[in-house]
């Protein structure tokens, strides 16, 4: 009697077994990966100074102000991968212990990814490249008009063709400086946003006293000789918003505040250069 049952119980755990491996095929089947056409090509915007790389863990980061130079594309998903085009000006700036600076072309080892959709990406190195290069700090360097182009995916129904990125890459790009590159307040406002967020971790566990100290943490000596007063004074309008959203419990996220506000103010004037772009100028 129990062999019986026994087996009649295997059978069953079988039958199961089979039941379920048919029903993920079945469901894999159903429910195909879709690739989605390549996103909309990015102008990375000229740092005012070297932004410094922030490291936690194995990781270090920086957040960088972006904006779309393609409006007929979709917008990317938060963490899709991009590269910096041909012949972009990107360096890491790091400083050895005896004080000297090192510059080297940070297209070897830094990794782009969208972070804030199409208005602010996330740029990663491994840590150990610090002791790779004899360095204690690294910050990264962005040149005049350097683009970012997705990564092609496999499978790409809709993938970037070279007259797209001829045309993204050259006259919009060009038009791109005067949108945000021109020292306007929406610009310097912008890079001094990534700033803060790049001192702002993810898992946003800031302590009170930490997320007062954020602001002139962030925007060094440096920073705020290079900006402008009203990319300071807006920057700063924006930070203290969140903050006291943040005291008064109306939000949980003090870096969800700030990537909302910033994105909302790129998106709005890079319509308007997407704007200028289909009517030719």
């Amino acid at each position: 009697m129990f062999a019986r049952y026994t087996l009649l119980s295997g059978m069953f755990a079988l039958g199961m077994a089979l039941l379920v491996q048919g029903g993920q095929a079945a469901e894999k089947s159903i429910w195909p990966q879709v690739v989605q056409p390549a996103p909309q090509i990015l102008g990375l915007m000229t740092t005012l100074v070297p932004q410094p790389l922030v490291c936690r863990g194995n990781e270090c980061t920086a957040d960088l102000a972006s904006y779309c130079l393609q409006p007929d594309r979709g917008e990317p998903w938060p963490g899709h991968p991009y590269e910096a085009a041909l012949g972009s000006n990107v360096t890491l700036v790091g400083q050895s212990s005896d004080g000297s600076v090192v510059r080297i072309d940070a297209t070897a080892y830094a990794r782009f990814t969208a972070n804030v959709a199409m208005t602010a990406v996330r740029v990663s190195v491994d840590r150990k490249v610090l002791d790779d290069l004899g360095v204690s700090q690294l910050a990264l360097q962005v040149g005049a008009r350097v683009s970012l182009l997705p990564v092609p995916q496999a499978g790409d129904p809709r993938p970037q063709s070279q007259a797209e990125i001829a045309q993204a890459t050259g006259v919009s790009r060009d038009m791109g400086v005067e949108f945000f590159e021109d020292g306007g307040p929406v610009g310097v406002t912008a890079r001094l946003n990534a700033a803060v967020l790049t001192q702002t971790p993810k898992n946003d566990r800031l302590t009170p006293g930490e997320r007062r100290r954020l602001w002139d943490k962030a925007i060094g000596a440096d920073l705020k000789a290079a900006a402008s007063p009203e990319g300071l004074q807006q920057s700063r309008r924006t930070y203290e918003a969140c903050l006291e959203a943040m005291d008064s419990g109306i939000i949980f996220s003090m870096r969800d505040c700030i990537e909302r506000r910033h994105g909302g103010m790129v998106r709005k004037r890079s319509r308007e250069l997407g704007n200028t772009l289909r009517t030719g100028w």
